[in-house]
């Protein structure tokens, strides 16, 4: 599942909160799955979901061309822990020319 936050001075909380319900509602999920809207994998755990949440991410139309999720979702790595990044942009720095050099 991606991660959501609400930054901590948010004026409205409780309307952030109702965006975020509602985007990781399965059937918007689903939506976005479709190739046709977004075409981007769903970002909720397929183990938490019932039965019937599977069914309706299931019945997306991917064409002939895509995997199904199933099989994307055995290949699928992780994503970088976020403490990383300063240290890789670091490296980077040191590393590539940049545009004065």
């Amino acid at each position: 599942m991606t991660n959501t936050a609400i930054p901590f001075n948010s004026q409205n909380k409780a309307g952030a909160m109702a965006v975020i319900d509602y985007i990781l509602n399965v059937e918007v999920q689903a939506s976005k799955y479709e190739p046709e809207n977004w075409g981007d994998l769903p970002v909720l755990d397929n183990s938490k979901l019932s039965p019937e949440e599977k069914e309706i991410l299931a019945s997306v139309n991917l064409g002939i061309a895509t995997l199904p999720q199933d099989i994307l979702l055995e290949k699928r790595i992780p994503e970088m822990p976020a403490d990383l990044v300063p240290i890789i942009e670091k490296i980077w720095m040191e590393t590539i020319p940049g545009e004065s050099d």
